[in-house]
């Protein structure tokens, strides 16, 4: 299958499963949206911030689109995002009915793996950054090690999701094509959210005076931003290896 084909057919399932699934599984979508955001809540509040770091979280959904670790310290509510795609992935599963104890078993052991994957990234960072003297270097591995920080747990969770529902069926070209879709789509989420936060959030926030009403609100209207952002991860995750799989039987016919 070519890439232009691809990317026609990856857009219009993205559009086709919005319509089918988007308000048949919308409750779904925010409980499980919604219980990421109260683990993620219990994570922030036993995480470590770097006191010379910028970046404030000033809701639970700033975990989702920024990380917090800096310089030396890192901050597990990183794995903020890691948490709500682990989530997602129960969906995706539940979809094709495959809610199994193993099935859930295994997300929750690549959860963990993700965990420790962040932690090394982190550290290998921090390692390139002491060791590399040429600065531009030293900053193309940091943005190379940020990417696969942002990546890695999301192909790892897709590769699962397939290996528990239909079995190990792909190949390299599959997981090119699902990377470039998670990429286009992640990105996409990115600036939807920095769109609504800019425009609708702030103008319905005004009111709250205090940073803890603040934090609470948006947070609240965080859970049902993300939620609306389910359906469409789902098909990113798994919508690739169906249509490599229609691309190989349309060559074997």
């Amino acid at each position: 299958m070519q890439y232009s084909t691809f990317f026609k057919k990856q857009s219009a399932a993205l559009i086709d499963i919005y319509q089918e699934r988007f308000t048949k599984t919308i409750w779904q979508a925010v409980l499980l949206t919604s219980i990421s955001f109260i683990i993620t809540a219990v994570i922030s509040n036993y995480t470590q911030y770097d006191q010379s770091a910028k970046n404030i979280p000033v809701s639970l959904l700033s975990f989702f689109s920024l990380r917090f670790s800096f310089n030396e310290t890192y901050s597990i509510v990183d794995n903020a995002k890691a948490i709500f795609i682990f989530f997602v992935s129960i969906f995706s599963i539940s979809q094709v009915g495959k809610v199994t104890f193993k099935n859930i078993a295994c997300l929750a052991a690549i959860l963990f793996i993700c965990c420790l994957l962040d932690l090394s990234f982190f550290q290998l960072k921090g390692q390139l950054h002491h060791g590399i003297d040429n600065r531009y270097l030293e900053r193309w591995s940091s943005a190379v090690i940020y990417i696969l920080r942002l990546y890695v747990p999301l192909v790892l969770f897709a590769l699962t999701i397939q290996i528990c529902t239909s079995g190990a069926k792909f190949n390299a070209r599959n997981i090119v094509f699902l990377f470039i879709t998670l990429y286009f789509f992640n990105e996409m989420t990115f600036l939807v959210i920095s769109l609504v936060r800019t425009c609708v959030f702030e103008l319905l926030l005004c009111l709250f005076d205090s940073k803890t009403s603040h934090f609470i609100a948006e947070s609240i209207l965080g859970a049902g931003l993300m939620a609306l952002f389910v359906v469409g991860y789902h098909c990113a995750m798994t919508r690739p290896f169906v249509l490599g799989e229609d691309a190989e039987e349309s060559v074997e016919a």
